[in-house]
C-alpha cells in the first residue's frame, strides 16, 4: 500500500487516458473545484461524511508516462479510483452506496430511461446505473427507485419542501452550477454519480469531466462560448434538473451567485488549472 499525494496508503488506483483532452488538467481541475465546492457548503449529514473522504468524495491525481513492457504509452493521470476509499465507505455495509448513470439521449426526446429520472430503474447492473460501490439487488434497486418515483410524481410543492427527505439538496445545486458554467456537457445523466451513506439521502457528486470548458466528445473541436445548458448538452431532458430549475429557482440563483464569488470564481478555476 502506497500514501499519493495524502490520500491515505492504498492499494488500487486508475490510470486513466485523458484522450479527449492533450492538457490532462480538465478532469483534475475540476474536481478540486468540486471539493472546494463542498468545503463551501452549508452543513449536513451528507457534507461532514464527505469531509471524511481523501478529497471531499472527489478524485485526485496526477500526471504521469506510462511505459508497459518498455513500450511508451503516453501520458496518463494517476488517480483516485471510483471505489470505496474515494468516498471513505465499508463495501460491508449496504447502506454504503455510489451509482453511476451510463446512458444520455443526445437530444433524443423519445428515448426514455432512469438516468433522466422519467422512470423507474428496472434493470440491470451497467445498463441505466452502474454499482461502483454497493452489491445489486432488488433491495438497492428499491431504495434508488424510491428518489426517482419521487422526483417523478410529486408535485412542485411537495418536491420543493421534502426534497430533504431523499436528495442532498446542496449537492444538487452544486452539481448544476458547476455543470451550466463549465459546459460539463456529458454530466447532466451520464457520469454523475448518486452517492448515498444510509441509503435514504443520495447526493450528487461530480466524476469524468475531461471534456468540460468546451472540448467536444472527439476532443478535436470546441464548442461556442455561449453553449446553451441544458439545450445543447446530451443530456437535455433530465426530470431531475428540470425539477430543480423550476421548484429551486431563487435557492439555485443564490448559490450560484455565491460560487462565483469563491469556487467557481475565474480566479480559482485558473489556480486549479494552472496546478
Amino acid at each position: 500500500k502506497k500514501d499519493f499525494k495524502g490520500w491515505g496508503a492504498q492499494s488500487k488506483f486508475c490510470l486513466k487516458a485523458n484522450y479527449v483532452d492533450t492538457t490532462h488538467t480538465r478532469n483534475l481541475s475540476g474536481a478540486r473545484i468540486a471539493y472546494d465546492m463542498v468545503a463551501s457548503r452549508p452543513d449536513s449529514e451528507f457534507k461532514q461524511q464527505l469531509l471524511q473522504c481523501p478529497r471531499n468524495g472527489a478524485v485526485d491525481g496526477f500526471p504521469i508516462k506510462l511505459y508497459f513492457n518498455g513500450e511508451f504509452y503516453g501520458i496518463y493521470t494517476w488517480n483516485i479510483p471510483k471505489d470505496t476509499w474515494m468516498f471513505n465507505m465499508d463495501k460491508n455495509n449496504p447502506n454504503h452506496v455510489v451509482l453511476c448513470a451510463e446512458r444520455n439521449t443526445d437530444g433524443n426526446a423519445n428515448a426514455i430511461n432512469s438516468c433522466q429520472f422519467r422512470q423507474l430503474w428496472t434493470n440491470g447492473d451497467g445498463q441505466d446505473w452502474s454499482v461502483e460501490v454497493g452489491t445489486m439487488s432488488e433491495d438497492l434497486r428499491t431504495k434508488f427507485n424510491r428518489v426517482i418515483n419521487f422526483v417523478m410524481t410529486s408535485t412542485d410543492q411537495e418536491f420543493h419542501d421534502n426534497i430533504g427527505e431523499y436528495f442532498d439538496l446542496y449537492s444538487l445545486l452544486d452539481y448544476y452550477c458547476f455543470s451550466y458554467l463549465t459546459c460539463h456537457l456529458d454530466g447532466l445523466a451520464k457520469n454523475m454519480l448518486m452517492v448515498t451513506y444510509d441509503g435514504v439521502i443520495w447526493g450528487a457528486s461530480l466524476y469524468d469531466m475531461d471534456s468540460i470548458y468546451g472540448v467536444n466528445w472527439t476532443g478535436g473541436a470546441y464548442v461556442a462560448t455561449n453553449y446553451q445548458c441544458p439545450e445543447q448538452y446530451q443530456e437535455q431532458f433530465s426530470l431531475l434538473w428540470q425539477r430543480i430549475e423550476r421548484c429551486f429557482g431563487v435557492e439555485l440563483y443564490t448559490r450560484y451567485r455565491e460560487l462565483r464569488q469563491e469556487a467557481l470564481s475565474l480566479s480559482n478555476i485558473v489556480k486549479h488549472v494552472e496546478e
